[in-house]
């Protein structure tokens, strides 16, 4: 059963997967030229990677029992985590740009 379910997230998240090797597998061979990757990155970040995420996640199975303990713990985790930096800004006394990019760069 939970051999199954691994196997149908895998089949979820491959698209994401093959997507970035082919586009750097592209951009290592300077196919196409260096000016139209800029536009093809904003395209891809704004439009086709979150519709890809957004279908892919659609598809996954939401059916298994265990989903919303695991989402608590997730949640539960990002939580603590995020206090902690809340604590350590005070401690340090960072300023707000530095604290917003160091918290996104360690919850994500």
């Amino acid at each position: 059963m939970e051999e199954a379910a691994v196997i149908d997230l895998l089949l979820a998240l491959w698209p994401l997967f093959a997507m970035i090797v082919a586009g750097y597998w592209l951009r290592l061979r300077d196919f196409p030229s260096e000016a139209f990757w800029p536009g093809a990155e904003r395209l891809n970040y704004f439009i086709l990677f979150p519709a890809l995420l957004f279908s892919s996640l659609a598809q996954a199975p939401l059916s298994n029992p265990a989903l919303p303990r695991l989402a608590l713990a997730v949640l539960l985790g990002l939580g603590i985590a995020w206090f902690a930096l809340l604590l350590l800004r005070r401690l340090r006394g960072w300023p707000a740009g530095r604290f917003g990019a160091f918290t996104q760069g360690i919850l994500r």
